[in-house]
Order: C-alpha cells, then structure tokens, then sequence
C-alpha cells in the first residue's frame, strides 16, 4: 500500500508500508493478539501497585518519596528503551523467535520469583528444600 506524506506544496513523500508474512492473517492474526495482551494488561494493572506496596513496605517513611521516584524512572526508561529493543530485535530475528525468546525469559523471572517468594515467605529457622 503507497501512502503520500507531505508537509506541504512541492514536499511530498511516496512511502511503501508493507505487513511481513507472518501478520497477513487477517482476523485470526488480530483476535490471537488480543488473546495474548489481555492478560499482559491485567498482569501489568496487578503488578504496578504490588510492586509500589513492596517497595514502601520495605523502606523507611522519610525515604518512600526517593525510593518510588527511582522505581518510576526505571518504569520510564523500560517504556522508553524497549520498544525500540524489540523492534530492532523483530526485525534481525523474526516475529516467531523474538516471542519464543521473550517466552523463555518470562518463563525464566517466573521461576526466579518462585524460588526468591518461597525463600522470604518460610519462617524463621526453617530451611527450604528443593525437590529434585
């Protein structure tokens, strides 16, 4: 599809926009999608203010305000640089693997925070086994 861009008289650009293979599946392709950024969303709705909580629980009252100010600049800059990671990433690696390395990373913070959630949370002088 050719769309004309322009800024005005004599400042016209002719521009290709073309979708790659892998998102020419018309309905189907958006409906997965949605499928899959409903429950990002919720996580995401959950996870901002359960991290917010864990954090002023754990500092001290004069120093909340610094501590929540450096969490959302993290949050800032996470928006801000990954869009461009994932685009950059999509592009060299392909739509498929760059969801299959995302998948694994989830898959790897999520047993990450199993072990770290079940280490804080045991009590005093009991030690936590692994099963093997």
């Amino acid at each position: 599809e050719s769309r004309s861009v322009g800024g005005g008289e004599g400042a016209e650009v002719n521009v290709q926009v073309e979708l790659p293979p892998e998102g020419e599946t018309g309905y189907n392709g958006i409906i997965w999608i949605i499928v899959a950024l409903v429950p990002v969303a919720i996580g995401g709705g959950i996870l901002r203010p359960s991290i917010n909580t864990l954090l002023t629980k754990r500092t001290s009252p004069t120093e909340v305000g610094a501590i929540l100010g450096v969490s959302s600049a993290f949050v800032s800059a996470a928006n801000a640089i990954t869009p461009a990671l994932g685009g950059f990433a999509f592009e060299q690696l392909g739509g498929s693997l760059t969801f299959f390395i995302g998948g694994i990373i989830i898959a790897l913070l999520f047993l990450w925070a199993l072990r770290t959630i079940r280490e804080e949370t045991a009590p005093i002088g009991d030690t936590v086994t692994e099963s093997a």
